[in-house]
């Protein structure tokens, strides 16, 4: 999982995205893992996210060592973004 913030240039403040791998195939199973994760951070952090995405296992961008480069994940959200 990768959560990074990306800039809205609407609202002029920062999106909160999280990114996360998994197996699943179906949309609907898919969908209630993105619900899920919304819902422990709003009980948990009182954060509200603005897009949780479901990727496949492997695509996070990692470092060397293994790490999630969080800053690859937002330059390829807001270039998605432009596209």
């Amino acid at each position: 999982v990768a959560a990074f913030a990306r800039p809205n240039p609407r609202s002029g403040t920062d999106d909160l995205v999280v990114h996360a791998e998994t197996r699943e195939k179906s949309e609907d199973a898919r969908a209630g893992i993105a619900k899920q994760i919304t819902g422990e951070l709003l009980a948990a952090l009182s954060i509200k996210t603005d897009e949780v995405k479901m990727v496949a296992v492997g695509s996070l961008p990692r470092t060397t060592s293994g790490k999630i480069r969080r800053s690859e994940c937002a330059r390829r959200a807001a270039q998605r973004e432009e596209d």
